[in-house]
């Protein structure tokens, strides 16, 4: 991860999220945190109960992931995922399960054939 004067953030390039795909795909960003992937964007709390946010910015080509906490407040360390996925998934597909839980991973995962790790 890399630090600005903001926020953290990891740059993930993508050559498959191109301009179509972001108009006509749906894009997911997973991140693994105790050993369970949580769909992002996502708040989780430090023991002194500060929020810490994790968005995704999806790029044509890349997807930049950024940790932060709340306006004015700087992240002292760094933060770390042990692994990130992007799942992109045509929108006439995800049509075809109206009631997958796209928060879950491995729902999401056994139904189109993603890797589980």
């Amino acid at each position: 991860m890399d630090w600005t004067n903001y926020f953290w953030y990891c740059d993930l390039y993508c050559a498959d999220i191109t301009d179509d795909v972001l108009e006509s795909e749906v894009v997911l960003v997973y991140a693994k945190v105790q050993n369970t992937y949580g769909q992002l964007p996502y708040v989780y709390y430090t023991t002194d109960d500060t929020p810490i946010y994790v968005n995704p910015l999806l790029i044509t080509g890349m997807v930049q992931v950024q940790v932060r906490l709340a306006d004015g407040y700087y992240l002292t360390t760094q933060p770390s995922f042990h692994q990130l996925r992007v799942v992109t998934i045509p929108a006439p597909e995800l049509n075809k399960y109206p009631e997958l839980d796209l928060k879950d991973y491995e729902a999401v995962a056994e139904i189109f054939n993603l890797d589980k790790q």
